[in-house]
């Protein structure tokens, strides 16, 4: 992939017409202290239609993000000095870009304990090089799609109530700390009471990596809005060999 050309070549069709649809001049700020690599993943989505701006020092980053939140962050993992990590756990502290999404971008040796660990701090995703612009295009647009694709009203259940227009999740009237796509799992579990919904459905996976990591995202995700939930935990039901659903009230 040149940084000429940084779209597949050929014709993309209906797949980068629903990304440049989904994006709807979104404005990603991009992370990575690899000069060639945030060129060339800057000018892949500008291709596509995104705004970006880049940082290579993740603190120049933060103070940018402060100043002016994005509509989705893309964060490399190892960073000199402080690590993608330690970024995304300041993120999720700071309730004036607390809820701005965080894309984790590291190498494709990442174990499943420091997927769990980006999970933990608050990452909506990962996505591992090297790279596809299929991929990475495709993990942009579907987080992006989750935060925006909320209905307005608000929902009830039980304990639980859920402002789409705010993005919030109150428990007992207390606001959950949910991360972006913590949120839209909750969210589409109470739109959705009557039913199971399959781990694809609660994420919105449309080409990647695969059903397993897709499972294990899902998974994780999920065990982080149980321990939010505290001793109301058992309204996120698993259903064997489907997904999950939310508890009848």
């Amino acid at each position: 992939m040149s940084k000429s050309d940084p779209l597949p070549p050929g014709d993309a069709g209906d797949w980068l017409a629903r990304v440049r649809a989904s994006c709807a001049g979104a404005r990603v700020v991009v992370v990575d202290d690899e000069p060639a690599v945030l060129q060339m993943t800057s000018s892949l989505l500008m291709a596509a239609g995104f705004r970006t701006t880049t940082f290579a020092d993740g603190d120049e980053a933060l103070a940018a993000l402060r100043r002016d939140p994005p509509d989705l962050l893309l964060l490399d993992v190892l960073l000199r000095g402080r690590t993608g990590i330690e970024i995304c756990t300041e993120i999720r502290n700071d309730p004036h870009i607390a809820r701005v999404p965080v894309i984790l971008v590291t190498g494709a040796l990442v174990s499943v304990a420091d997927q769990v660990l980006g999970f933990g701090v608050g990452a909506d995703d990962y996505v591992l090089k090297p790279w596809t612009p299929e991929i990475l295009l495709s993990r942009v647009s579907a987080v992006l799609r989750r935060v925006r694709g909320a209905a307005a009203e608000r929902l009830t259940h039980g304990p639980l109530v859920i402002d789409p227009a705010r993005r919030e999740a109150t428990l007992e009237g207390a606001l959950l700390p949910l991360t972006p796509t913590e949120f839209h799992i909750v969210h589409r579990l109470v739109a959705n009471p009557d039913r199971a919904l399959t781990r694809a459905e609660l994420l919105d996976e449309v080409t990647d990596a695969g059903a397993e990591v897709a499972a294990r995202n899902v998974d994780v995700h999920v065990l982080a809005i149980r321990r939010k939930l505290g001793t109301h935990r058992y309204l996120l039901q698993t259903v064997f060999r489907v997904g999950y659903r939310i508890a009848p009230v």
